[in-house]
């Protein structure tokens, strides 16, 4: 069991994880609630787009743009991202399931506040697609 059991989430994953120090690093492209609130056959529609958008998307390269303290209650570090036209773009082709409270604001999750001990790299590179149901996760390789 995780803390994240029954999130639902679109999400870039990285060709590299050395800067991290979390078990999943991502970059969440849209938070679409809780598997609770969604019908299964949600899931296989957000499956069929995401492969879809896989298959069209090449890997991404998006450059650093430094860190933050994201967070209320449970603080984390992030290293925040400068969009590009492409992370917009596959943004936009799953947006119909965000559900987030949130404004969309690139970044992957270092780890909790204090986790930036060690340097930041410069670009980080996407490379697969994923669709994430409660404890399921489906990826797919970027233009594949």
């Amino acid at each position: 069991m995780t803390e994240f059991e029954n999130d639902v989430m679109v999400a870039l994953l990285p060709t590299t994880t050395d800067w991290c120090k979390i078990e999943l690093p991502h970059l969440t492209l849209v938070y679409a609630g809780t598997t609770d609130k969604l019908s299964v056959g949600t899931y296989n529609e957000m499956a069929k787009t995401i492969s879809s958008v896989a298959m069209l998307s090449g890997t991404i390269g998006l450059r650093t743009h430094g860190v933050e303290v994201f967070g209320e209650e449970k603080k984390v570090d992030v290293i925040r991202l400068k969009p590009t036209a492409a992370l917009w773009s596959m943004r936009n082709l799953v947006s119909q399931w965000d559900r987030s409270e949130h404004p969309f604001r690139p970044h992957v999750t270092v780890g909790p506040q204090g986790s930036t001990d060690m340097p930041i790299p410069s670009y980080l590179t996407f490379d697969r697609l994923s669709v994430h149901w409660g404890e399921e996760q489906m990826t797919f390789r970027l233009g594949v």
